[in-house]
């Protein structure tokens, strides 16, 4: 479960287009400056100063841009909310859970207690989907609850959603259409007509999951892109990176800048800012 909790770090201000949210997420700005892109809504652009909650839903799509602050990062934490601590909340808190939910998202200040509350979490998932894990993830939802944030019930998951998840398990994997289909008990042509039905394919599918990867690895490691371009099933750099930035509209390289400070002092002025915005 691990995986559920990372850490975002860059300091190039960019924006990602059309990030598609498959399962709800909660987005603590650290340091620097979170915007949604919101054409739908009256309000345009939605800002989250550092010290401040995102929520996203699952099922949406929104333009995000990460905007450097005064240390000269933009940083964040991220939590992606598993399946067992969403049912969880739901079944031993129903008066909480069906408040009206929030509509593709939300933000608010996080709460006094709320770096103690994360990091219980974060600490208890650090190994396995455990009790204590489920539980400490459920301090989180609660918290939010209070304040009349509720992430809207878990809806079944679409075709698309189902290839991408599988494919998410092993992105360097030599996937196909009938592989796939195999995990679902199904044909390949069937696989294949539910996919045309939800305007998408397999090979589309394959390439979100491996580009949101290399995204993800980008803004939270310091893995080179070489390496990241292999893990991301690619078979040369150049190739990887031509996607990369025909989905983002911008290079890999570009989310990172190697002449940043020594880690010491980036990790002291992001706290200075996150505590200066809290």
């Amino acid at each position: 479960m691990d995986s559920h909790f990372f850490d975002i770090s860059v300091a190039v201000s960019h924006t990602v287009k059309t990030v598609r949210i498959r399962n709800p997420n909660i987005i603590w700005v650290r340091a620097g400056t979170k915007s949604i892109v919101t054409p739908q809504r009256a309000e345009g652009r939605v800002q989250v100063q550092a010290g401040g909650l995102c929520l996203l839903s699952a099922g949406h799509q929104w333009d995000l841009s990460n905007h450097i602050g005064p240390s000269g990062r933009y940083a964040a934490s991220v939590w992606t909310i598993p399946d067992a601590v969403a049912d969880a909340f739901a079944s031993h808190y129903p008066a909480l859970a069906s408040q009206p939910p929030l509509s593709g998202f939300a933000t608010t200040t996080a709460p006094g207690d709320w770096a103690q509350t994360w990091e219980r979490a974060q600490r208890a998932s650090a190994q396995t989907l455990s009790a204590s894990a489920v539980h400490r993830g459920v301090e989180l939802l609660l918290t939010l609850a209070e304040q009349r944030l509720v992430f809207p019930t878990r809806v079944p998951l679409s075709w698309t959603d189902r290839v991408t998840n599988l494919i998410a398990q092993r992105p360097h994997a030599d996937w196909s259409v009938d592989t796939l289909a195999q995990h679902f008990l199904l044909s390949g042509s069937t696989l294949r007509q539910r996919l045309q039905e939800e305007n998408s394919n397999v090979t589309a599918c394959l390439r979100e999951v491996r580009l949101e990867l290399g995204l993800s690895l980008l803004q939270s490691t310091e893995i080179p892109v070489g390496q990241i371009s292999q893990r991301c099933g690619y078979e040369s750099h150049s190739r990887f990176t031509a996607a990369f930035r025909n989905r983002f509209g911008l290079s890999p390289s570009s989310v990172r800048n190697a002449d940043t400070a020594p880690a010491p002092f980036r990790k002291s002025a992001l706290a200075q800012e996150t505590s200066a915005s809290g």
